[in-house]
């Protein structure tokens, strides 16, 4: 509902009811990702990591928020090892690590590729085709991808309002009527 600091101190509540539960520590990591306090958010999904290197929602919340600091390689190791122990595709897929000099293009390519890939394996991603889109500059493609992400009733529209991956589209008036029909206004 956009307020961060609210949410941070009731996320912070429920680590000290319990604090080796590795859900409320990720979920810890993208609460100050969404409050756009990438740093510790960063921090806070490898706590959550080193608590349990086979939990995959640390990666995938830490690869986005590399991916919002533009740390692109790091990014790609990260959302896809969260892809790997959510048995999206076999390890043996990685190939060749991406070069230091990984750019946004090529790895916003890279992550449409992945969700093109998912909805042929049934998975809803019409989110992460919205965020790709938008990153490679195709705001129409992005719209439509969106729309269907709010047809597929996807858990990720309910973060439209706050998320960060959607500031770019903010300003469009497609954003706006999307948030009211959403009724996160």
């Amino acid at each position: 509902m956009g307020k961060p600091q609210e949410a941070i101190a009731e996320i912070k509540r429920a680590q000290e009811i319990d604090p080796v539960s590795l859900i409320t520590n990720a979920v810890m990591g993208r609460v100050l990702f969404m409050a756009r306090r990438y740093d510790e958010a960063i921090a806070q999904c490898k706590k959550t990591i080193e608590m349990d290197p086979a939990f995959p929602r640390a990666y995938l919340y830490l690869g986005r928020t590399y991916e919002q600091k533009a740390m692109y390689p790091e990014a790609w190791l990260n959302y896809h090892k969260a892809r790997v122990l959510m048995g999206y595709e076999p390890e043996s897929h990685i190939g060749p690590l991406p070069a230091k000099t990984l750019n946004a293009q090529s790895y916003w390519k890279q992550r449409l590729a992945w969700g093109q890939d998912d909805l042929k394996h049934g998975r809803k991603a019409s989110f992460d085709l919205a965020v790709a889109y938008t990153n490679l500059g195709d705001k129409e493609r992005a719209f439509e991808s969106l729309e269907k992400s709010y047809q597929e009733h996807s858990g990720w529209m309910a973060e439209l309002k706050i998320n960060p991956m959607n500031d770019p589209l903010r300003s469009d008036p497609r954003f706006q009527a999307l948030v009211k029909r959403m009724k996160l206004e």
